[in-house]
């Protein structure tokens, strides 16, 4: 039978006793910034509150930048004003002997779109007949389709040559799916009339809303 001598089994024990002595001394705890070597640690090795520490003040705001490229052109709203009118006070919209029966007065192109749409004229007779009744008519049309809007008038002449120039007046509301011209006519029966003042004003809306009874 083998007999281990005391010694060896000192030997033994020392060294098992120092093996556990080195894998324990791997792990090793810092305690100053001298035991880490400059330029080894990420953020993500330091707590939170060691990177919050990080953070500097705000500085000051720098200078504004250059101003930028205008934008594009928005869509035109859904109110704007169209008119047609003289370029002065009273101007005669007929030729010197008067208009034919019919003659357009005034005309007016729009887009398309929504409008409640007047047009207007001062109109007599040139040739004045005491006591004599004309029907007095005028015309609001769309070129596109030939459809008009009417006012009629009834104008009986005095007694006497002085007589008033008769204003009329043509109001419609509708809507045009496409640039469209509108034109003023009138007529005052089957002889030549003068004509003043010949408007057409055209108030684009955003809908309208008509009540028919």
């Amino acid at each position: 039978m083998l007999r281990t001598r005391p010694t060896l089994l000192i030997a033994i024990a020392f060294l098992l006793i120092t093996a556990g002595t080195a894998t324990a001394a791997t792990k090793v705890l810092i305690k100053s910034s001298a035991q880490v070597k400059n330029g080894s640690l990420d953020a993500a090795d330091l707590s939170a509150k060691a990177r919050k520490s990080l953070q500097g003040k705000a500085g000051a705001a720098g200078p504004a930048g250059p101003t930028g490229a205008p934008g594009a052109t928005g869509a035109r709203g859904p109110s704007e004003a169209f008119l047609a009118r003289p370029a002065s006070i009273n101007p005669s919209a007929c030729p010197v002997d008067g208009c034919d029966p019919g003659a357009t007065l005034r005309t007016l192109t729009v887009p398309a779109g929504s409008y409640l749409m007047t047009a207007s004229a001062e109109v007599a007779p040139t040739t004045f007949v005491a006591n004599v009744s004309r029907d007095l008519e005028c015309h609001l049309v769309r070129q596109d389709t030939d459809t008009f809007q009417r006012t009629l008038h009834l104008y009986q002449s005095g007694a006497t040559p002085i007589t008033a120039d008769q204003t009329v007046e043509v109001t419609w509301a509708l809507t045009l799916s496409a640039p469209t011209t509108m034109s003023l006519n009138c007529a005052m029966g089957q002889v030549k009339f003068g004509a003043a003042n010949a408007r057409i004003t055209a108030l684009q809306v955003g809908a309208l809303t008509e009540t028919v009874s």
